[in-house]
């Protein structure tokens, strides 16, 4: 008996650990940040106008109702209501992925990218709205991007 049977089994350890991802530039971060935000709000809005449309026409509601009803809705709606909690989970999925990908752990990423996607939603609707409205909104993207962003943060441990 040449061996000793309570020594510990032999484990091959001569692989190497995969060496952790290089973080993105703060610009691409940031880019693909408001893709998100921007584009998965707008790609939401779009997919609950046309759920809003399906409902009311199969209750019966002429065409030329339904359109004035999506043309005319208000933001204090049900409707808008829904579309602006959508808008939000995007608008914190946005600072998340951004802030992962850039692996920082401050909050500077969030602050521009919230900018960013205020400027954009304002090019992109701009109409004038109600100014407790139009306070909301601007409220709430930026708390959603930086509450986001700061879910996103890679804490360094050194």
């Amino acid at each position: 008996m040449s061996e000793n049977r309570y020594s510990p089994p032999g484990a091959d350890l001569s692989h190497t650990p995969v060496p952790p991802r290089a973080p993105w530039p703060a610009w691409r971060a940031v880019l693909v940040g408001l893709v998100v935000d921007i584009g998965g709000t707008t790609l939401a809005g779009l997919l609950i106008g046309v759920a809003w449309y399906v409902v009311l026409r199969q209750s019966g509601v002429s065409t030329e109702q339904v359109q004035a009803e999506l043309s005319s809705t208000d933001r204090w709606s049900a409707l808008g209501m829904v579309s602006a909690a959508v808008g939000a989970v995007f608008s914190f999925l946005g600072g998340f992925v951004c802030n992962r990908l850039a692996q920082r752990s401050d909050l500077q990423l969030g602050f521009v990218l919230a900018v960013l996607s205020l400027v954009i939603g304002f090019w992109i609707s701009p109409d004038t709205e109600q100014p407790s409205m139009l306070i909301a909104m601007v409220l709430l993207t930026v708390a959603s991007v930086l509450a986001g962003a700061r879910a996103g943060r890679v804490v360094s441990h050194a």
